[in-house]
């Protein structure tokens, strides 16, 4: 219906463009038949002198209207003119008839005519004075067609009669019939329309079919998770509609698989982060379990157990801290700062806090450095 739609706002459009060709030309024919009926009248000199007398009232008669009637005539022995009826009695003798009066053709009736002297002034008090283009082409012809506007309905011609006097010009005016019938041109009318709306089927269909094909298969991309699945077909627009289509999707499943790796990442984070916290913990508790046994037994305080529990605690601080900059590193925001560190003393320390672990479990934990430091980057 879509598509029948947009056929027929097509065949609208192309109909009044014809319209006005069609106007257009009707307008020049009609110019045409009234200057040569103009000029035919005013060759009468019976015409002529009745402008010249009354130049502001003159205007052309009209030419006796002959009826349906069949009419055949020919000259008898005698050189009679003999008229035939085709609903007349039969042959009857008549003289010869008298040659018709010249007059204006009843369809180019009604129209309204100004007759001007030979300085173009008009006869008829009120009448409009011709433009500057219109007294230019009469300074070189002897008939001028004035060009009305695609819309216009208006016929108007110039017609001069002679170089000077009275009656030296005839300006007329007419108006067509703008729904006029004219049986015999709707053919022509007929074809175009039927062109453009086939014209418009035949080519709008491959797309709308291929528009469908696109949108079921970006539906079946995202319900199976195939970006392949979406057809690009061709260099045109729906080719650019599928290869935007694919980029698109490729691009969100690029920040899906991101997204799901950051959180995997991040679980894997808190795991290790969850196991090492553990093991600080548990070595301050141990700190301050032994802390408690002197307490109770009555010994001296050691300051290697309070300073191995404030090195704990610092180390869950940090901890801590890591878990807040694995957040900036996740967005981006931030860059690592990479530096030397020495790997015997951080060997060192895990061995300490492990001991103290395994000291209350009854392990013995031994181990063993390089005498020359390692260092690496990290």
């Amino acid at each position: 219906m879509r598509l029948a739609v947009a056929a027929l706002a097509a065949a609208a459009v192309t109909i009044a463009a014809l319209l006005c060709v069609d106007r257009s030309s009707r307008r020049e024919e009609r110019a045409e038949r009234l200057i040569a009926n103009l000029a035919r009248v005013l060759a009468n000199p019976d015409e002529q002198a009745r402008c010249t007398a009354g130049p502001a009232t003159w205007r052309p008669p009209r030419a006796p209207h002959i009826g349906a009637v069949r009419i055949t005539e020919f000259s008898d022995e005698q050189g009679h003119h003999v008229h035939v009826s085709a609903n007349g009695p039969g042959p009857r003798a008549f003289p010869p008839p008298p040659p018709p009066l010249p007059g204006l053709d009843p369809q180019l009736e009604p129209i309204e005519v100004v007759v001007r002297d030979s300085d173009l002034r008009p006869a008829r008090p009120g009448a409009p004075a011709l433009d500057d283009p219109i007294v230019r082409a009469l300074a070189v012809g002897d008939a001028v067609s004035l060009p009305g506007r695609w819309w216009s309905d208006t016929v108007e011609v110039v017609l001069r009669r002679a170089r000077d006097g009275r009656c030296a010009y005839v300006h007329a005016r007419g108006h067509l019939r703008i729904f006029a019938p004219r049986t015999r041109d709707s053919l022509p009318w007929l074809l175009p329309l039927a062109g453009v709306l086939c014209a418009v089927l035949v080519t709008m269909t491959p797309v709308v079919r291929r528009i469908r094909r696109l949108t079921d298969a970006v539906a079946g991309s995202a319900a199976t998770g195939f970006v392949a699945a979406i057809p690009i077909e061709g260099s045109d627009e729906v080719a650019g509609l599928a290869r935007s289509f694919a980029e698109a999707s490729r691009a969100v499943r690029t920040q899906l698989s991101e997204t799901a790796q950051r959180e995997a990442t991040l679980r894997d984070f808190l795991a290790n982060t969850t196991h090492d916290v553990m093991i600080p913990l548990t070595v301050l508790q141990a700190h301050l379990a032994g802390m408690q046994d002197d307490e109770q037994a009555g010994r001296p305080r050691r300051g290697e157990i309070l300073t191995s529990a404030m090195d704990e605690a610092h180390y869950l601080g940090a901890l801590l801290q890591n878990l807040a900059a694995i957040a900036k590193l996740d967005s981006g925001g931030w860059q690592p700062v990479i530096s030397e560190v020495d790997m015997n003393a951080l060997m060192q320390r895990v061995i300490n806090r492990h001991q103290v672990i395994a000291r209350r479990l009854d392990i013995a934990v031994e181990f063993a450095v390089p005498d020359e430091p390692i260092r690496a980057a990290a």
